[in-house]
C-alpha cells in the first residue's frame, strides 16, 4: 500500500514541526524531529507541513526522529496494520531517519525530564538533539524553552 500525498501530510502535521528562520545558504543542518500533541496547538498546518518538509528536502537537511518519538507518533496508526503500514511508509517517504538511543541518551533525557516540566519522549528528543548536536524542530513551546534553556538549537 502506498502512502498518499494526503496521507504523508496528515503524518508531517501530527509529528514534528519547523518554525524559525532559514539557515544560511551552503549550510547542511541536522534536526531532531518531536511530536506536536495535536495540529490545531499550532499554527501548523497540512499544507505548511508540506512546504517545511519540501524545504528541509531541498536543502538536503538530515531529519532523524528519536525511536521512543517514532512510537509515540505510530501509537495511533498501530490499531490497524494497514494503517500502520501506510504510517511507516510516510516516515520513509518523508526522509526521516530513526535514532536509536544510547544509555547515555537514556541518562540525559532522564535529566531534562527532571529539569523541564516535558513528557519522556519530548526529553529524549531533546536528548538526541544534544547528543547529536542538532537542532530540535517543534512547534511544542515546552519543548522550545527547555531547548533553549539548555543551550540546545532550535530549528
Amino acid at each position: 500500500m502506498q502512502a498518499s500525498r494526503s496521507q504523508l501530510s496528515r503524518l508531517a502535521t501530527a509529528s514534528c514541526g519547523y518554525d524559525g528562520p532559514a539557515r544560511p545558504s551552503g549550510m547542511r543542518s541536522e534536526r531532531s524531529l518531536a511530536p506536536t500533541p495535536t495540529a490545531t496547538s499550532t499554527s501548523l498546518t497540512p499544507r505548511r507541513a508540506r512546504v517545511l518538509f519540501t524545504r528541509w528536502r531541498d536543502d538536503q537537511d538530515v531529519l532523524r526522529i528519536s525511536v521512543v518519538n517514532l512510537t509515540e507518533v505510530l501509537i495511533a496508526p498501530a490499531a490497524d496494520v494497514s494503517r500502520l503500514a501506510v504510517a511507516r511508509e510516510a516516515i520513509a517517504a518523508l526522509g526521516i531517519g530513526v535514532h536509536r538511543p544510547s544509555e547515555a541518551i537514556g541518562v540525559e533525557a532522564a535529566r531534562l525530564r527532571q529539569r523541564h516540566p516535558v513528557s519522556l519522549p519530548d526529553a529524549y528528543c531533546l536528548a538526541t538533539a544534544k547528543h547529536t548536536t542538532s537542532a530540535v524542530s517543534s512547534f511544542d513551546q515546552k519543548i522550545v524553552t527547555a531547548a533553549k534553556r539548555e543551550g540546545i538549537r532550535v530549528a
